[in-house]
């Protein structure tokens, strides 16, 4: 029973590292569609850096969709830097069990000696049962740490197309803005 619960924690774990690699990805392609659209932009002659020439959207709309690729920019970054990450069992960590139960092993037997009764259990009987009981705790807490990363960069993915979505909007406002004033002009002419 305990090797199923034992699998079933490792697959858990699995499972949490290709999310956490899908969520690294998909930030990864909001940045380049970030980075694609200020490009485009400036390529097609949205945004202009010089001066001498003429910019079809307002200068102020340049800062925004700078602004919010470098938000995307940092936010990814945070998304793609090294966690403390747990994809299965440290082994540093059950040697140090296994000799903990070793010496309890040790210990019940003397023990069961004195009184004069017989130990049913061998060491190494023993020894896997109780590694494994201790096996599946320590993958239960490093599924809990895992899933709190998890979630902190769900919610940095979430604001970088956040980010993106304002970044869209800033655009088509200042692509429409000279025309602001004309629909002025012509809800006047509907009066």
């Amino acid at each position: 029973m305990k090797e199923y619960r034992y699998e079933a924690q490792l697959k858990l774990l699995a499972s949490q590292d290709v999310t956490l690699t899908n969520i690294r990805n998909r930030s990864l392609t909001v940045l380049t569609a970030s980075s694609i659209l200020v490009s485009v932009s400036t390529a097609v002659g949205l945004i202009s850096a010089d001066p001498n020439k003429v910019s079809l959207i307002p200068r102020w709309a340049s800062v925004p969709l700078l602004f919010t690729l470098v938000g995307i920019a940092v936010l990814v970054m945070l998304i793609q830097r090294s966690v403390d990450w747990h994809s299965g069992p440290d082994e540093k960590k059950f040697d140090i069990a296994a000799i903990d139960i070793e010496a309890e092993f040790r210990s019940e037997k003397r023990e069961a000696e004195a009184r004069g009764n017989t130990y049913a259990m061998t060491l190494p009987e023993r020894t896997v049962e109780a590694a494994l009981g201790e096996a599946i705790a320590l993958l239960i807490v490093e599924a809990e740490q895992n899933e709190e990363t998890l979630e902190k960069h769900s919610g940095k993915l979430q604001a970088c197309i956040a980010l993106f979505m304002l970044q869209l909007t800033f655009l088509c406002l200042a692509i429409a803005w000279p025309y602001f004033g004309n629909v002025a002009v012509i809800l006047r002419f509907l009066r």
